[in-house]
């Protein structure tokens, strides 16, 4: 018996709850669906499914081969597909959205340089500091930093995300230079509000150990770019990725702080929808992001 045939029987009948269900979806008698799962079980020397007049349960070994043999499927479905499609060429609108100055550090070589390679692709960017429902804006992929809280989404890490902590020269001048974490308690601080846990400052010294450090907070907002603005114009200390402020500080107009001390490293992930497959316009600019984004040009 085609065993090939008899796996597909197994899986159908686990997602759709019976053998009748399973049946129907190829186009079987429900004794064969049957046939085909004893002719498994026998080929394993294993039982899969333990049968009541009520229902099916997978026994432990049946999870087991379930979660494996859904997974090669899942591959191999997707192989299929992006063979078939690999003949055709990309056309259509996707819809992405990144922060803000990331957009404006990375995109713009990033997008000019797939749309060149695609002329029937058309782009709608959203740039935002705010993680926006992906579902009822209709996005098709995201870039975000940072802890993903959100379950229904598939992600995949890009980068790390170095993380930094520094002030204007004449603030610095004004209150001191912070050397040590406890320091900063005594500074005036500015905070990112979209940020998971915005009043938490983590830095660990050279040997491990772990500081959580807050200061008195004079400005709390949800776009680094204002951040940014205002530790140029000494109002405070700023925390945030080392791309946003890096610019600044080759001009000596920000100077790092603690630098004794090393951030938590965010990472930088593209994230999409929970789907088993991803579109060929999607995965074609997610596969051109992982391959031409550099966070380390600063």
């Amino acid at each position: 018996m085609d065993n090939f045939t008899a796996i597909n029987v197994f899986l159908a009948t686990v997602e759709q709850g019976s053998l009748a269900a399973a049946s129907r979806q190829f186009n079987i008698t429900p004794p064969m669906a049957s046939r085909y799962l004893r002719a498994l079980e026998s080929s394993l020397s294993v039982l899969l499914l333990q049968r009541t007049t009520r229902k099916l349960t997978l026994t432990p070994a049946g999870k087991r081969y379930y979660d494996r043999c859904r997974k090669i499927m899942d591959e191999l479905e997707q192989a299929n597909q992006e063979v078939a499609e690999s003949a055709i060429s990309l056309s259509g609108e996707l819809s992405i959205t990144a922060p803000v100055m990331f957009g404006e550090h990375y995109l713009g070589e990033i997008i000019a340089q797939f749309l060149e390679q695609h002329e029937n692709v058309t782009l709608k960017v959203k740039l935002t500091d705010h993680y926006l429902d992906m579902f009822t804006e209709g996005i098709s992929l995201a870039i975000r930093i940072g802890h993903l809280a959100d379950s229904t989404i598939i992600a995949q890490r890009l980068a790390g995300c170095p993380m930094m902590v520094c002030a204007g020269v004449d603030y610095l001048r004004r209150k001191g230079v912070p050397t040590r974490p406890e320091d900063i308690a005594h500074h005036d601080t500015l905070l990112f509000s979209e940020a998971t846990s915005p009043d938490d400052w983590t830095l660990y010294s050279k040997g491990g150990e772990r500081f959580e450090v807050s200061g008195r907070c004079r400005l709390r907002s949800d776009n680094m770019q204002l951040l940014l603005n205002s530790a140029l114009n000494n109002i405070g200390i700023a925390y945030g990725p080392r791309f946003v402020f890096q610019s600044s500080i080759d001009a000596g107009s920000l100077v790092p702080v603690v630098e004794d001390y090393a951030p938590t490293e965010l990472t930088t992930y593209a994230v999409y929808p929970s789907r088993r497959y991803l579109p060929a316009l999607t995965r074609a600019f997610l596969d051109h992001l992982k391959e031409t984004l550099r966070l380390d040009r600063g």
